[in-house]
């Protein structure tokens, strides 16, 4: 009987350390939660035309100097603002996720480009009352999601674009 409890407190003893000791570095999820890690940067649209939207940015530094170490980005959020009219005057901000895990290219959900069917711009309108196909200016930012994190991930300054034209046009996306 005593041997039982011995063992039962040395096991009990281990884990409390070995836990303690992996939420000091981290432990298997990366990054304590109030480390933000570096965001993705230089977002720009790549191609833009009447059927998709094409995005690119750069993977987030690994060794930075003012954020934390991006390490395990296992994909990549788009938001979304669209600036959407409610037929009273008033405009209302729509906002809609691309996730890199939802690409049809083949790619990655590691890689940092992501193209989006212009058919996926699709809101409510309140002065229709159902679905409709957006187009029109909006803004985009990118999130780098890590292997174990729910918040506090790095995220994009956003860049404007229109819906339904070509990047370099003028644009009407003061949003």
């Amino acid at each position: 009987m005593k041997k039982v409890l011995i063992v039962g407190l040395v096991i009990a003893v281990s884990l409390t350390f070995s836990s303690a000791l992996m939420a000091a570095k981290g432990g298997k999820k990366g990054l304590p939660e109030t480390q933000i890690p570096c965001p993705p940067t230089g977002l720009e649209e790549v191609y833009g035309g009447d059927d998709v939207h094409c995005f690119e940015w750069v993977a987030p530094a690994t060794e930075p100097e003012e954020c934390a170490p991006a390490k395990a980005v296992k994909k990549y959020d788009l938001s979304v603002e669209l600036l959407v009219e409610d037929g009273e005057g008033f405009d209302e901000i729509a906002e809609l996720s691309f996730n890199t895990t939802d690409r049809e290219d083949g790619g990655l959900a590691t890689d940092p480009d992501l193209c989006i069917a212009i058919s996926s711009f699709v809101v409510y309108s309140t002065m229709t009352e159902q679905d409709e196909q957006f187009i029109g200016p909006a803004r985009i930012r990118v999130k780098s999601l890590h292997k174990g994190r729910r918040s506090n991930n790095g995220v994009s300054e956003p860049i404007p674009f229109e819906v339904g034209s070509v990047p370099g046009a003028p644009t009407d996306t003061d949003i």
